[in-house]
């Protein structure tokens, strides 16, 4: 079942983040609440680790939270579709300008945002209620490790060079 859930919940994180980044749900003035969105879902995340590490997913009290979280995940999930189809359509009609749009069309997009605005919150209430729900079943949220890449410090390519510091370099210097 906790991988049922996990599975759903990557897949709302893999939708979120580009919804975000998205210059049209800035726009719309949804983003914030998008934001909002995928760090509860990285919050969720983070309790269902933390419930497998601590192996309680057979315990009954576990197993109807995680029902509950998968049906709040997949109403995250129909909700983010909802918002990227839109969002495909908006696009394309935008390259459509020469049709008049009517106001009141069932495709207005502030009819739209306040809609979409609506579900978001809902969404996010939900899984902040299951949040409560699993601190009050003894769920801590476990740091989830995320891999960072090495940085490397870049390469110093100008000509003006400290020569003290230059290191390994003798023999092709003393050729020059």
């Amino acid at each position: 079942m906790a991988e049922a859930v996990l599975g759903v919940v990557n897949v709302i994180v893999d939708k979120t983040l580009p919804l975000v980044a998205d210059k049209i749900s800035r726009a719309w003035g949804v983003k914030k609440d998008l934001k909002k969105l995928s760090e509860k879902v990285e919050m969720m995340k983070a309790l269902i680790s933390d419930a497998r590490n601590k192996q309680l997913i057979t315990s009954e009290a576990v197993q109807v939270w995680l029902k509950k979280l998968l049906s709040v995940a997949r109403e995250a999930e129909i909700v983010l579709d909802d918002f990227g189809y839109e969002l495909l359509r908006q696009k394309i009609e935008n390259r459509k300008r020469d049709k008049v749009h009517s106001f009141f069309s069932s495709s207005n997009p502030l009819s739209f945002r306040l809609e979409m605005s609506s579900r978001i919150k809902n969404v996010t209430s939900s899984l902040e209620e299951a949040y409560r729900e699993a601190n009050q079943i003894g769920f801590r949220p476990v740091e989830l490790t995320i891999t960072a890449p090495d940085h490397k410090e870049d390469r110093i390519t100008d000509p003006f060079v400290d020569v003290s510091e230059i290191v390994g370099r003798e023999d092709e210097v003393s050729k020059v």
